[in-house]
């Protein structure tokens, strides 16, 4: 979802060509911290409702498309025979087989009930929005006055929906006008255990189309995107928000496409119109993110944008970013984490971006607490050629353990800096390359800092 774009950093020019990116194969296996293996549980038992779901799905008998003479010429508006197929079939207690070829929809959102099953017969099955299609028959509160157009979302945003699948299908957004508007392809409300499954999504922002999100969540619950790709969006390829809980990101791809702003997996502790909420039990893991212009994955609690005693803030809770793969982040940073608390960052390998690895920094005045950021990889940052380290802990930052990473690559002054106003933050037995000032900079208070 579109939001106002953060203003760092102040970088200078970038340097020449970004450096070669780091690969899987360059580091020896690293066993994993008894706080993985919590994680191990949390996630399974995050994930059991969905994957119940999911084997519910495959249960269920099919109709094919062919049967509602539901064309699939890519010329016909079908979103009004889709929406009621689809609706027929689940209060039939199946699914609806989408066969090969282009559905187009022109005219409004495709809504899903609940236990909607949806199934394509892979990239040759393909939903595409057409130039003309209106806005969601569901109002988007939007402070900047967007208009949203959704292709695919579910039907009772007040109530809420459950029980629905849609896998093996493409869309294809790239026809999202220039404007005001803003298309995402499939975005749920109020909506719990969900599966997405080998989901392809096609945007055309680098060709100028609004095509803003890829997958978006809101105030959603047990719920489990995998196996998925997004490609050249606006905003988030993976965009979860309001008061989402307990769900699973999971082995999915998101090629920003060089693209300036967009942010791989973006979990926002806010509503669409800046109000407060609470975002908890978000577990991120083995996801692929390349070519973003923002950050590879952002877990944000969130700020309203105000100043002073007008500032309210959301905030993420218990989030597990685990064995994710960031590489290639022209902007910003790697990974991000602003307004939170109890975040664990482990496992994951990040290069190539323009400023932090990983940073650790409020919005505006909130904070970040309970950080623990272990066997990571961070290499070639900073490749903006400005003042950034490879990775910074901001002044609003109380209580982190940053140990068992390594940082290399050196183009930084620093590979740590913990900023004057940060506290209780314990790095050891790291392995750092050092920049052009050192290895840790330290200015926090309290902190503790050993490494080999």
């Amino acid at each position: 979802m579109a939001r106002q774009a953060p203003s760092e950093p102040k970088s200078g020019r970038r340097r020449g060509a970004m450096r070669k990116s780091m690969r899987r194969d360059r580091w020896e296996a690293v066993p994993m911290r008894k706080s993985l293996r919590l994680f191990a549980v949390i996630a399974l038992a995050t994930a059991f409702a969905a994957a119940s779901q999911a084997a519910r799905s495959e249960s269920v008998s099919y109709r094919s498309a062919q049967d509602f003479q539901i064309l699939a010429d890519g010329k016909t508006d079908v979103g009004a025979d889709l929406e009621r197929a689809i609706a027929t079939t689940a209060r039939q207690g199946q699914g609806l087989l989408l066969p090969c070829g282009v559905y187009l929809v022109n005219s409004r959102s495709v809504a899903l009930p609940s236990h909607a099953r949806l199934k394509g017969s892979g990239a040759c099955s393909i939903i595409r929005e057409g130039p003309s299609l209106s806005n969601t028959q569901h109002a988007v509160p939007d402070p900047h006055g967007v208009t949203w157009k959704l292709v695919f979302t579910n039907d009772d945003w007040d109530h809420g929906n459950s029980d629905i699948s849609i896998a093996n299908v493409a869309f294809d957004i790239r026809a999202a006008p220039r404007g005001k508007g803003v298309t995402v392809a499939i975005m749920f409300t109020n909506a719990s255990d969900v599966s997405l499954d080998q989901i392809d999504i096609e945007g055309g922002a680098s060709k100028g189309a609004r095509s803003d999100d890829g997958i978006a969540f809101v105030n959603s619950n047990h719920y489990r995107v995998a196996n998925s790709r997004v490609t050249d969006i606006v905003n988030a390829c993976y965009d979860n928000w309001g008061n989402s809980h307990d769900f699973v990101i999971d082995h999915n791809t998101c090629d920003g496409a060089s693209n300036p702003w967009p942010v791989g997996i973006l979990i926002t502790g806010m509503n669409t119109d800046l109000t407060p909420a609470v975002i908890e039990n978000a577990n991120v893991t083995n996801n692929t993110i390349k070519n973003v212009g923002a950050t590879g994955i952002w877990v944000e609690g969130g700020w309203n944008q105000k100043k002073g005693a007008d500032a309210t803030y959301g905030i993420v809770r218990n989030a597990r970013i685990v064995g994710n793969l960031v590489e290639g982040v022209t902007r910003f940073h790697g990974i991000r984490v602003s307004d939170a608390d109890n975040i664990t960052i482990s496992g994951n390998m990040v290069s190539g971006v323009a400023a932090a690895g990983f940073v650790s920094v409020t919005e505006y005045q909130g904070t970040q607490s309970n950080l623990t950021v272990t066997d990571n990889r961070f290499s070639d940052c900073n490749q903006q050629g400005g003042m950034y380290p490879c990775v910074q802990f901001e002044k609003t930052t109380h209580g982190a353990l940053f140990e068992g990473n390594r940082i290399g690559g050196a183009s930084y002054p620093y590979g740590v800096v913990v900023n004057p106003g940060s506290s209780n933050v314990r790095i050891l037995g790291n392995s750092i390359e050092k920049g052009s000032r050192g290895t840790v900079g330290d200015a926090g208070t309290n902190d503790e800092v050993s490494n080999p």
